[in-house]
């Protein structure tokens, strides 16, 4: 998904609007109903977005356009067919967003590709089991 003209996250888009709107993680989470920690891990990658009705009462607390609350909503569903991945709290952040795009895809990629991937991922030496 992409919300100008880069590739964004639910996390990252969350976070720009309520940047925008300047609205601190725990004045959000009191409006919607979330732990303020729940925010903060869904903006950092480490936990995947909350039931639809969070957000849309996400976008409605950070008044987000039609277009964006799209947006979130596209994105949350996306980020949640991810297979049910655990990252850990240790997983860089940019590894852990390539595991969440790995697993959004999932259901997308051929044996062929799965393959291609991993002999790209051996041919940079990285050990796979």
């Amino acid at each position: 998904m992409t919300f100008g003209n880069t590739s964004i996250t639910f996390g990252a888009l969350l976070f720009q609007l309520r940047e925008r709107a300047f609205v601190s993680q725990r004045r959000l989470a009191a409006a919607v109903g979330l732990p303020a920690s729940m925010v903060s891990e869904i903006e950092n990658g480490r936990r995947p977005p909350p039931p639809d009705k969070y957000v849309l009462s996400i976008g409605r607390a950070l008044k987000a356009s039609s277009s964006e609350q799209a947006t979130l909503s596209d994105l949350a569903a996306r980020e949640r067919q991810s297979l049910g991945l655990k990252i850990g709290k240790t997983t860089p952040k940019h590894v852990a967003s390539l595991l969440r795009d790995i697993a959004c895809m999932s259901h997308q990629l051929s044996p062929t590709q799965a393959n291609n991937i991993r002999a790209q991922l051996l041919e940079g030496g990285i050990a796979m089991k």
